[in-house]
């Protein structure tokens, strides 16, 4: 009797002082992975504002980015070319973006130049 009066007051000193025998969860976050094939390969990476590193870095299937899963915006940019934007989403099995970059346009004559129409004359 003595025995089963000590365990009970032990159990509840425990409690009284605070141990909480609950577990606890812990949230870890799901990742993916994001491979790019890029022409030109030296464009550079931005997602969700942040620069990542040239394209030609996370061409390899060993070398993607590895990002949380879920929407991201993705830009490429490189000069001479225009920018690429849209936005991805990552799952948790591997994605591949491949992008070719447009160049850029040539610039036509400036608003200073006269008519931009070429069918009428300056007159």
């Amino acid at each position: 009797m003595k025995k089963i009066l000590g365990m009970i007051f032990l159990i509840g000193l425990i409690f009284a002082l605070g141990c909480d025998l609950k577990k606890e969860t812990v949230m870890v976050p799901s990742l993916g992975r994001v491979c790019f094939q890029v022409e030109p390969a030296s464009a550079d990476i931005y997602l969700d504002g942040k620069y990542m590193g040239r394209a030609n870095e996370f061409m390899a299937n060993k070398d993607c980015l590895q990002l949380a899963t879920g929407r991201h915006s993705l830009r490429i940019e490189n000069s001479g070319f225009e920018p690429y934007s849209e936005e991805i989403f990552v799952g948790q099995a591997d994605q591949w973006v491949s992008v070719r970059l447009a160049t850029e346009k040539q610039a036509g004559p400036s608003s200073s130049q006269g008519n931009k129409d070429p069918g009428k004359g300056n007159h």
